[in-house]
Parts: structure tokens; sequence; C-alpha cells
């Protein structure tokens, strides 16, 4: 087993975005059974519980060479098979039992994950689920075989989800009005998705699919979500490495967007060319080291990279999606700041060169006064600050 923690942040991207999330049932089907028996064999296997891990992972192997992939991310926290959706009581200790086995035979290599807790507050700051990649050796039983018919995703794929904002868990969409209507849209979306090839340096990304999500009703949030998180969560010095079909990709963006949005509706109000939201004057409470700046750029081969706009949108979106007062989002200023510092990936620090006044000696962070500053700039659309105006506006 090799652990993650020793390898570089480029080395698990890359992980990352071949594998599929594994999903917790078994198939029995006569193209596939074959393959179970030859392993049970080969592991002299007895134990039912066993039996249906090797036969659940044929399942998920296979889905895994339908779609172009090159492993998948099983987890090893109890709650994945303690959930409803472990709905043939697979076992966790049987699964990691028979992962062991299959990698010493060669099959298998696995990649242990691993979660950054904070010892003050007991929280996950940073983690890494575990991976699980096919080798040669077990590739080669599925040769032939006609995985299309032999293999369907017993999963439920929900392409329309309404959570509770306060239990965050799915409300039911029965009943509904507009549902039907946007469940349409998004399977279109996923099925120009799969008809195309998306690759990350060289090699598939298998099977991308993407959700809606909304809060407590249709009119709130409704953001797309790819299902594991690969590619709406990679980092932006990766994707430039994306192609579909093998041609190259440009992202394009939008300045201040949730700010655009909300001067838009100012009216007689047309916003200066040369304003910009984040373009804040902190210095009297936080000033740049432009020689760290500058070696973290040419580091990172970095093109641009302004920690003082980095903090001022992160202040301006906080604000605006936070419900309270100014006290709010401080607090979270704060805790981005400190968690910023511990990152454990340099190239993704947003707040390098930064330079907090200090106060007895130490740097002090004066959040409350940076948060005011962002406001008082963007004065014109004070009222939604600490409005939760967020949530209305990702709709």
């Amino acid at each position: 087993m090799i652990d993650l923690l020793t390898l570089e942040d480029d080395v698990i991207v890359a992980l990352r975005l071949s594998v599929l999330n594994y999903n917790l049932f078994f198939n029995r089907t006569k193209t596939l059974e074959p393959i179970v028996k030859y392993l049970v064999e080969s592991l002299n296997l007895q134990k039912e519980i066993d039996i249906d891990i090797i036969r659940s992972l044929v399942t998920n192997v296979a889905r895994v060479i339908r779609s172009g992939g090159k492993g998948l991310s099983i987890p090893r926290n109890n709650n994945f098979y303690s959930g409803k959706h472990n709905r043939q009581g697979l076992s966790r200790t049987a699964m990691f039992r028979m992962l062991d086995k299959l990698e010493e035979l060669g099959y298998l290599t696995n990649y242990k994950g691993y979660a950054l807790v904070n010892k003050e507050n007991g929280e996950v700051e940073e983690s890494e689920r575990s991976f699980t990649m096919i080798e040669d050796k077990l590739c080669c039983l599925f040769t032939k075989l006609n995985l299309l018919c032999c293999v369907s995703n017993s999963m439920d794929k929900s392409e329309i989800i309404i959570r509770d904002r306060k239990t965050h868990e799915d409300k039911s969409l029965r009943g509904v009005v507009g549902v039907t209507e946007l469940k349409q849209k998004v399977k279109e979306l996923n099925t120009v998705l799969d008809a195309n090839e998306i690759s990350y340096c060289g090699n598939r990304v298998p099977e991308i699919y993407y959700s809606r999500i909304f809060t407590d009703d249709l009119t709130h949030a409704g953001r797309f979500y790819s299902s594991d998180g690969r590619m709406s969560c990679l980092q932006q010095r990766y994707r430039s490495q994306l192609k579909i079909n093998n041609e190259s990709v440009v992202e394009l963006d939008y300045s201040s967007l949730h700010a655009s949005m909300l001067y838009e509706t100012i009216k007689d109000f047309d916003m200066p060319e040369d304003f910009k939201a984040y373009q804040v004057d902190i210095s009297k409470y936080v000033t740049v080291d432009n020689n760290k700046v500058e070696c973290f750029k040419k580091k990172h081969n970095l093109k641009t990279y302004d920690p003082i706009k980095n903090l001022c949108k992160k202040v301006l979106l906080v604000s605006l999606n936070t419900r309270g007062d100014i006290r709010n989002a401080s607090g979270a200023i704060i805790a981005d700041i400190r968690a910023d510092w511990k990152c454990k990936n340099e190239a993704d620090k947003k707040y390098v060169g930064l330079c907090f006044t200090k106060v007895d000696g130490k740097e002090h962070i004066f959040s409350k006064d940076i948060c005011a500053a962002v406001l008082e700039h963007n004065y014109l659309i004070a009222d939604y600050f600490y409005s939760d105006a967020g949530i209305m506006l990702q709709y």
C-alpha cells in the first residue's frame, strides 16, 4: 500500500481524475461470474461475505474498464458501509481484507488516503480519499467481454437534488412542480458529456456526471456539481491540462460575478469601467512582502498572484453568504487565513506574502476592520452584506 501523503500533489490529481467512485453493490451476470469464480479459487475463499466483496469488486472493475478509467475510489470510513446505499450488506472488514489479498497477488495497487485534523477544534482541515488502481493482471481477465450489456449501475443517479439547509438531508422530490423539466435538461447535459472524451495529461477522465443541487426549494442555489467533485473541485493550475476530444480548452471567467449581478440591480447606475469590487485599500491592516510573492510566482510558474485581491474577494463572498452581522464574517475570515497558513499543498495557498499588523510582537488579523473596508468600498450594495444573498445569487 502506498501512502498518498508521500506523493506530490500533481501525482494525486492525476490519480483522482482517473478513478470512479465505488458503488457499493454487485451484479450477478453470466458474463462476469467466471471471473468471480477464478478469483475466489485463486484466493481460496470460503466465506460468503468475502465472495460477495469479490463479486462487488468485479462489478465495479467492469464499470471502470468500460468507461476508460484506471481505478476506483473506495472509502475506508465506517459511514460508507453503514449507509442506506449498502443495500446488499457488504462488509467493510471483508472489503479491505480482499483488497490486501488482491494487492499481494498483483491484481491491484492500493493508495491510502488521509485526513489532517486540527488539534484545537477537531475539525478536518484537509483530506484525500483512498484509491485502488487496477493492474494489467486484473484487466486481462475482462478481455473480449461485452461489458456494455453485463454491467448496469444500480446506484441511483439524481439529476436534481433539493437539500434541507438545516439538516443537509436530501428532500423528497415527489409532487414538486418543475422537477421533471429540470431533470431532462441535466440529462441532456450528461448525454453530451458522455458522448465526448475528456482527458487529463493524455489519460481519459471516466464517467463525468453532473447534478443540480438546490437548497430548500427550486428557487434557491441550484448550482451544477459533478457527482464526485473530480472536475468541479479541480484547482485552476491543473485545468489547462484538460482536453476535450484531444483538443485544448480555454477557460472563460466573469469578473466579480456576484457583486456585478448586484450592481446591475441598481437603477440608473452604470458601473465605471475601472471599478473593481475586490480592489479595496486595506493597507492600514495588512501589507505585502513583494519578494515573497515574486518567489512564489516563480516557484509555481504563476503569471499573476495577488494575495490582497484574494483576501478581499474572500471577504466579499463570505459577507454576501453570511446571515448575521460583521462578526460572523470576521470569524470566518480569521479561520480561512489560519487554514491557509497550514495548507499542506503550498501551491494552493491564497495569502502568501501577506503581513499583518503586529501587536505585542505577534501578528494580529484585524478581520473586522478588513470586512468593514470591503463593505465601505462596495457601499452601493451594502444592504446585501450579511443578508445571505449568496443563495439567491447562485440561483
